[in-house]
């Protein structure tokens, strides 16, 4: 593009790019539009050329805008945007060109297949009208960031969003937007959106994301603009309401091809062993998953006051599915909490956590306000699931075994289906028949079950011991086996306990 320059004179020294006195001002010339300057008014303007033609002659019509001098910046970014469309509308500008051709081409088609279906067919100009109004509509939408932004002060002003899980969708949106930089929210599409994410998502080593990955990171971005496209379209009219395009899109299915991964006896009687010797206050938490079932979440929220009677009451604060229930404890369990209290030397307090940690103090929470009381104490959640995290991940270091995720409520739901049968185990644990038979029944003998149920802490005398770090395993693994062939039958809940906890 070439360039005219413009002698300025004394009148303009408060432009900027202007030295004081005399100076050059560079203007953009261009054959769609170009900067002039206009001495009567002394300013610039935009001639912008219509593609139009004055009738009877070969004049084309030129359209101005003006800009003060001081914006002569903006104004040679308005002649470099409208030279841009017009080197994209190529040297016809203003007159019929081949896009156009092949959309009345297109229009005509559906004309006749209008006709032969008998329907009326719409005309050209209210097609092309609608379409260019939700062209401009996307245009007007906000920055893709900024709706972001407010979607994620929503959410935490509504509350009931656990800190992990606003870290997670977060950093995912948050990415999106960096890769949407500068784009509106109704700019992005269907096909633009999983591409992103196979890029933003694929692995280290560049293989692309795994389906489980690309559901959670299309299910954020489907809220997002779930959440936008609700609330942008409840303050239009329904001629001006939007199309959300991400309406269609789609997770890819996930296909489960393994077992449910369980503990065996020997894997068990391990970690009960390590966390026996080397982190006794650790040992609650631990049996009454591994015994009882319970979820990490329920099992970290609950306190020794919910021990009643020989069962855990969940309440419905705690449980998943917001239902509460009761869960029995089994023999072998009630064996290893009284024994903790042994190795402890006190009885827990009612209202001690199952697993200790340092929570806000009733009091403290008292005098806050309702909201931020609800934000301390999800806080303090988090940071108790990841100290039960840390502290079960250096038992693995220690034993050497690597659990597999969800092993202790897996082997629990699995033993107990064994013995029961399902209606039991699915009413013990508060899930359903069906998500039991898919995600959690694995493989085991009857024998092994009952095996299972019939791990033991290690007694001497009838009270409990602590031992050396070197027998541990074999001190747990032959009081096991000493006790549990025994009291085996006994040890597992009765098969009436479902009436009971329901």
């Amino acid at each position: 593009m070439s360039e005219k320059r413009v002698k300025i004179g004394k009148d303009f020294e408060h432009v900027p790019a202007v030295k004081a006195g005399r100076g050059w001002l560079g203007l953009e010339k261009g054959e769609a539009a170009t900067v002039c300057f206009d001495k009567k008014r002394k300013g610039l303007y935009l001639s912008i050329k219509t593609g139009e033609k004055y009738p009877g002659s070969n004049r084309e019509k030129l359209k101005r805008q003006h800009f003060p001098v001081e914006k002569y910046e903006a104004a040679n970014e308005a002649a470099r945007n409208a030279n841009r469309i017009g080197k994209q509308a190529g040297a016809g500008f203003g007159t019929i060109r081949k896009e156009e051709e092949t959309a009345l081409k297109l229009w005509r088609e559906y004309v006749m297949a209008s006709q032969m279906k008998g329907t009326p067919a719409r005309s050209f100009a209210e097609v092309v009208r609608e379409a260019i109004e939700r062209e401009r509509s996307k245009d007007e939408t906000p920055l893709l960031s900024d709706v972001i932004f407010n979607f994620i002060e929503a959410k935490d002003a509504t509350g009931g969003i656990s800190p992990a899980y606003r870290a997670r969708i977060k950093n995912r949106l948050e990415a999106i937007g960096r890769h949407f930089k500068g784009a509106r929210i109704g700019e992005v599409n269907e096909t633009q959106v999983k591409d992103a994410i196979l890029r933003l998502a694929q692995g280290k080593d560049g293989k692309p994301p795994a389906p489980k990955t690309q559901k959670h990171w299309i299910e954020a971005i489907k809220e997002l603009f779930n959440w936008f496209y609700t609330r942008e379209n409840a303050t239009r009219r329904a001629s001006e309401k939007l199309t959300n395009p991400l309406e269609i899109l789609t997770a890819p299915k996930i296909s489960k091809t393994k077992e449910p991964e369980i503990l065996t006896i020997d894997e068990a009687r391990a970690i009960l062993a390590d966390i026996w010797e080397n982190d006794l206050p650790l040992l609650p938490a631990v049996a009454v998953q591994m015994f009882c079932g319970v979820r990490n979440a329920e099992m970290l929220r609950l306190r020794w006051k919910d021990l009643k009677d020989g069962e855990f009451h969940l309440s419905c604060s705690i449980t998943k599915t917001k239902i509460a229930r009761a869960v029995p404890v089994s023999e072998n369990l009630k064996a290893w909490l009284d024994a903790f209290a042994v190795a402890r030397g006190s009885v827990p307090a009612p209202n001690e956590l199952l697993f200790p940690f340092n929570d806000t103090p009733a009091r403290e929470l008292e005098t806050l306000s309702e909201s931020a009381r609800a934000a301390r104490i999800e806080a303090n959640y988090h940071a108790r699931s990841m100290a039960y995290a840390r502290a079960i991940l250096a038992a693995e270091k220690r034993t050497g075994f690597k659990k597999p995720k969800n092993a202790f409520r897996h082997t629990a739901v699995s033993c107990l289906a064994v013995i029961h049968g399902q209606n039991f185990a699915a009413d013990y644990c508060g899930h359903s028949i069906r998500t039991q038979g898919v995600n959690y029944r694995g493989l085991i003998s009857k024998t092994d079950a009952q095996d299972y149920f019939g791990i033991m802490p290690p007694v001497k005398d009838g009270k409990a011991i602590a031992f050396s770090r070197s027998r541990a395993k074999s001190t747990a693994k032959r009081a096991s086996e000493e006790q549990g062939e025994r009291e085996a039958a006994q040890s597992v809940p009765a098969a009436d306990s479902p009436a009971e906890s329901a």
